[in-house]
């Protein structure tokens, strides 16, 4: 009998990071044992098959940028991915999730209103906000332009999509004050908290970003120092 191979190492990130939405949901929970199962996560990904909706994400973006003009589309998109083949349970398992996150977008995209904004694109891989040695990685899905009598506006839309952890109000704010923090940031002077908004697929929900961030922001420095000071004693599970 051959020898049985010992296992592969588990991947982690050596340096503390951290993504937008996970941060907005550690500041916004109380539970001591979901906060270290967020950092758990963030330094070792999981090994094991997990729902990821990718497919969603693009449909929606693809939506709020034009490209996909209007609900009737955006229905024949869904059912031309319903009818895709897959390979295997998982799979299978992967787009009935991501179907019904479709599904709940399509009856949410009716009420998603931005007047005269244009809306593009975002960065696939842009800069990561850096707060006290945390790498945050923000990533705004959908970049949103207008003009106000004359004067620039500008802001962006950070998609979340996590039937287990839907964003609450709280944490829906504190991801649209990270958004306009890292956009100013990167030299958005003109970002406007009435053009940077969160919008959560299952809990159906588009949040304006809060007008006052500083306290927000206080207390993601205060977290995210938290987080760093963590980092080296965080255990795999």
């Amino acid at each position: 009998m051959a020898p049985i191979p010992p296992p592969k190492p588990q991947k982690f990130h050596k340096d503390p990071r951290i993504s937008v939405n996970k941060l907005a949901e550690y500041l916004a929970t109380n539970k001591a044992s979901r906060r270290e199962r967020i950092l758990r996560d963030s330094k070792f990904p999981p090994t094991f098959q997990v729902i990821r909706y990718e497919p969603t994400l693009e449909l929606a973006k693809r939506f709020l940028v034009g490209k996909v003009p209007n609900t009737q589309s955006l229905q024949v998109a869904i059912s031309e991915y319903e009818a895709t083949l897959v390979n295997g349970d998982f799979e299978e398992r992967m787009k009935k999730s991501n179907v019904e996150a479709m599904k709940l977008f399509l009856g949410l995209a009716p009420t998603l209103d931005f007047h005269e904004a244009t809306l593009t694109m975002g960065e696939h891989a842009p800069k990561k906000l850096p707060i006290a040695d945390v790498a945050v990685s923000v990533r705004p899905d959908v970049l949103v332009t207008m003009s106000k009598k004359g004067a620039k506006q500008s802001g962006a839309i950070k998609l979340n999509i996590s039937k287990g952890s839907p964003h609450t109000k709280d944490s829906a704010e504190y991801a649209g004050a990270l958004l306009r923090h890292y956009l100013v940031s990167q030299g958005g002077d003109d970002c406007d908290y009435r053009c940077c908004f969160t919008l959560d697929i299952f809990s159906k929900k588009l949040v304006e970003a809060p007008k006052a961030i500083t306290n927000r922001l206080k207390d993601a420095e205060a977290a995210c120092a938290e987080i760093a000071r963590q980092w080296d004693s965080i255990k795999a599970a």
